[in-house]
């Protein structure tokens, strides 16, 4: 019978690891695991030697480590980090968003992932460094964060706060193709990706040859153009959709 650390072991032989994109800071080509204090993150082409590494669980591709640390959640969610902007790495589009961590340990992504891969720090290098997720805490002023104490721990903090201890973890999405028949689907919870701005979640209520219309709490800026929003009702203009899936 193995012991709990050979098993461990065992199961961090089995992950499949995953060298994509490099990282840029306004321009700049930069490594993993810097000290954030401002500008604009973007993930492009793989320059070899400055390759950023994923864990490829399920259909995500989910960083080993954060990126960055010193990054407010209202940082992250201004430049489309949080729910996910489309972005394309070697002739592939992805949705590059963050994880949901959940809440009151409920279901979430992050727990599935721990479930998939294991917990183990040299996989995921989870001490002593929390990563935003994407949930509301106790107030609109506070936002889950996971890792630190251990690969599970969930806290929060402040969605302004700069702290070296909080980071950003990115996930990948690959962007597929819209399913021809949305029939199967209504009255499901699904994602939707939009081009050039973010994702949104919610119940599909119907949809038509121009829009789709979501039964959604998500919020919505009211300069998006292509998605109107009226009580919990989401209509989208089905040209600016990406990507539709089932969750």
């Amino acid at each position: 019978m193995p012991t709990e650390q050979q098993f461990g072991e065992v199961l961090t032989h089995m992950v499949e690891i995953i060298k994509l994109g490099t990282l840029y800071l306004n321009g700049l080509r930069l490594g993993a695991s810097f000290h954030y204090e401002e500008g604009i993150l973007t993930i492009k082409d793989t320059v070899p030697g400055k390759e950023l590494q994923w864990i490829k669980a399920g259909d995500l591709l989910v960083s080993e480590r954060c990126l960055c640390c010193n990054i407010s959640w209202d940082d992250l969610n201004e430049m489309g980090y949080i729910y996910g902007r489309a972005i394309t790495i070697d002739g592939k589009e992805y949705i590059c968003r963050s994880l949901s961590g959940g809440i009151r340990n409920g279901p979430n992504e992050w727990d599935k992932i721990l479930d998939e891969v294991g917990e183990d720090d040299e996989l995921l290098h989870w001490k002593r460094m929390h990563f935003w997720c994407q949930e509301m805490a106790s107030s609109e002023e506070k936002r889950v964060v996971r890792g630190y104490r251990n690969a599970r721990y969930r806290h929060y903090g402040w969605a302004n706060t700069q702290d070296t201890r909080v980071g950003f973890r990115p996930v990948l999405e690959p962007v597929v193709a819209i399913p021809p028949d949305l029939s199967p689907l209504i009255g499901k919870k699904v994602r939707v990706a939009i081009s050039g701005w973010s994702n949104i979640e919610g119940v599909l209520l119907e949809f038509d040859s121009y829009d789709l219309v979501l039964q959604t709490r998500w919020p919505v800026s009211s300069s998006c153009g292509f998605v109107r929003k009226t009580g919990e009702k989401a209509t989208i203009s089905r040209e600016f959709i990406t990507r539709l899936k089932e969750i």
